[in-house]
């Protein structure tokens, strides 16, 4: 029951998020409709100071009554965790390059190795922390190409999330992760009813500043649940991989279409799975719904896997 506190994050995100929105700042800095985006009018992008408040609050609980302990590992995420929140907001307000971007995502990668998280299940140490940083800045960068819908981004992760507190409760038990897991997915939840309402738009988005704080945490989960333990099997190796596995897909879909045009991949598109279900027929909302039925039924059958595995 300690780790009860970690609901404090619920409100701390909502509150955070009303007064950015009504702020200068959050006024001023705002994503402008473009023909490769998929919005249709200006949307305040500062929703991941919301979503970082409530995610810091709820772990920041957590580990000043003891339900989690403030290790290396825990430590290590956090820190990089910071950074591409740091990274993520600048990019919101200045629009940084991509060589800056991707400089953050190393340097937040290198926290995690240097507190000691990487694939153990590799033999080779330098080829280990190699995958360990690839994988790292591809969710990052994954769930930031994600978020291309209202909505789409935070069920996904709050999916993901819960997926690994439960993993950290049965199959790989950790208090840290699971304070992790748990911050981060009730973060999601309270920033969805800015970000996915019934019959109008978003109020906010949550800019690089919350995309990249969730890729990159979730995959630090990924690292922390099972991929850090010597003689992984088959059946832990696929937990991380089918849990977030829309977010990848959707990865590798629209880079081999993006490469096959010619077109940076770093740049907006309407080419995700989300945007081809409209195409096909389906509402926004039912599309974003669609993708999360398809995100719990892998997240399920991958702890089913790990348990009978």
């Amino acid at each position: 029951m300690r780790f009860a506190v970690v609901a404090v994050g619920l409100p701390v995100t909502a509150l955070t998020i009303w007064a950015v929105v009504r702020s200068p700042l959050g006024r001023r800095v705002v994503a402008a409709p473009r023909l490769d985006r998929w919005h249709t009018r200006a949307t305040p992008l500062l929703g991941g100071v919301g979503i970082f408040a409530g995610f810091a609050a709820g772990l920041g609980a957590c580990l000043a009554i003891g339900a989690a302990p403030a290790s290396k590992e825990l430590l290590g995420i956090l820190a990089g965790a910071a950074i591409l929140f740091v990274a993520g907001l600048a990019d919101d307000v200045f629009s940084l390059g991509p060589v800056p971007k991707l400089a953050a995502q190393v340097l937040a990668a290198c926290c995690v190795l240097v507190a000691g998280l990487s694939i153990q299940m590799i033999g080779n140490d330098v080829l280990a922390d190699v995958i360990a940083v690839l994988w790292l800045v591809g969710m990052t960068n994954a769930f930031n190409l994600l978020d291309n819908m209202d909505g789409l981004a935070a069920t996904l992760a709050a999916i993901a999330a819960t997926f690994f507190a439960i993993d950290a409760v049965t199959t790989h038990p950790s208090h840290a992760s699971l304070a992790l897991a748990l911050a981060l997915a009730l973060a999601c939840i309270a920033f969805l009813p800015f970000n996915l309402r019934p019959r109008s738009a978003a109020v906010v988005f949550m800019g690089d500043s919350g995309s990249q704080l969730l890729g990159f945490t979730l995959a630090a989960l990924g690292l922390a649940s099972s991929w850090k333990v010597a003689g992984t099997t088959v059946a832990t190796f696929v937990l991380p991989i089918l849990v977030l596995a829309v977010p990848i897909l959707d990865t590798t879909l629209v880079t081999v279409v993006r490469l096959l045009d010619g077109r940076p991949i770093y740049r907006g598109g309407r080419d995700h799975t989300s945007h081809r279900l409209v195409y096909h027929g389906l509402s926004e909302k039912r599309a974003v719904i669609l993708l999360a039925v398809v995100s719990v039924a892998l997240g399920t059958t991958s702890l089913g896997y790990e348990v009978l595995g």
